[in-house]
């Protein structure tokens, strides 16, 4: 069986002998499955965060700290998923990274640019310069970090330990209100850039759903951060960036995005949505499970009716 059907699909049925028969019987659950998660994943990177935040205080160390707690949590999610899952860590698997990476970066640019462009032709989009310095790498390295550690969160550990329980459509749902939800804690957040965010979110899953790898999501994201900020110096999640054309936006917040930035605009989720709709689609034509319920009715024993033998004399 493929290792991207395996991780999704079946629990791990054969554990190291040196596990403890409780870490055993969790790692066969769903809720174990989470519990394990935590402890092997998460304990460890909320550590390091704590300790990069101790250590390396100030903006100077800003991209030490982010390297240091991608380090952790992937090394983290490598573990976990090489002694728990007993597989192949093939969703960061190296070969095509790159290719895949740049293809999301690309059309994240894409799907920003199109409704600065019309917001532009609008009159709602001004330039007043342009910018060219240091920060643009700055920025360039910090986004592709947020995207690393967010895509590892909400990809490869919710969605992905969701869909073994829940299957594959639910998984989709809850997970992507999950994404959404956590950006409510940004500043200027409101209903409407909740729901931009809840489609957002539905595209990085189609992405991982379409190559069952996390490069894509990872190019998505990060392309889709920096276009915003690094290009058009719009807001990123509510957070100002300065970027190459130093601008102003004016105009309804439901088609400018507002303070919260371009990704709250109806323009950007539209594209985004479209997008979405095309990778799932392509998706589909791969295997997606079934919730747990559903896989256990369908691997009850059919019982056969009892046939009544008859003699004649």
């Amino acid at each position: 069986m493929p290792d991207h059907l395996h991780s999704t699909t079946t629990p791990p049925s054969a554990l190291p002998a040196f596990l403890p028969r409780t870490v055993q019987r969790m790692a066969n659950h769903g809720l174990g499955q989470f519990v394990l998660a935590f402890v092997v994943i998460l304990v460890p990177f909320i550590i390091a965060n704590a300790l990069a935040k101790l250590t390396l205080d100030g903006e100077q160390w800003l991209h030490l700290r982010n390297a240091f707690k991608v380090a952790v949590l992937t090394l983290a999610y490598c573990y976990y998923v090489k002694k728990i899952e007993q597989r192949r860590v093939t969703e960061l698997a190296l070969p095509g990274a790159a290719k895949e990476t740049l293809q999301g970066f690309g059309l994240a640019t894409l799907l920003i640019t199109v409704p600065v462009v019309l917001l532009w032709v609008g009159g709602y989009f001004t330039v007043q310069g342009i910018a060219l310095n240091f920060s643009l790498l700055h920025l360039l390295v910090g986004f592709f970090s947020v995207a690393v550690l967010e895509e590892l969160i909400f990809r490869a550990i919710l969605f992905r330990l969701l869909e073994r329980s829940l299957g594959t459509l639910l998984a989709i749902l809850v997970s992507s209100a999950l994404f959404s939800a956590v950006h409510l804690l940004n500043p200027h957040a409101d209903l409407l850039s909740t729901f931009q965010l809840l489609v957002l979110g539905l595209l990085f899953i189609a992405a991982f759903l379409y190559t069952r790898r996390l490069w894509l999501c990872i190019g998505l994201h990060w392309g889709w951060n920096y276009a915003q900020g690094g290009l058009f110096s719009s807001p990123v999640s509510g957070q100002k960036a300065d970027g190459i054309l130093q601008s102003t936006m004016t105009g309804p917040a439901w088609l400018t995005g507002g303070d919260f930035g371009i990704e709250a605009s109806v323009l950007a989720s539209g594209g985004a949505l479209i997008c979405t709709v095309l990778l799932l689609k392509a998706a589909r034509q791969q295997h997606w499970v079934l919730p747990y319920w559903q896989r256990a009715a369908d691997a009850k024993p059919v019982t056969q009716p009892e046939t009544k033998t008859t003699t004649t004399d």
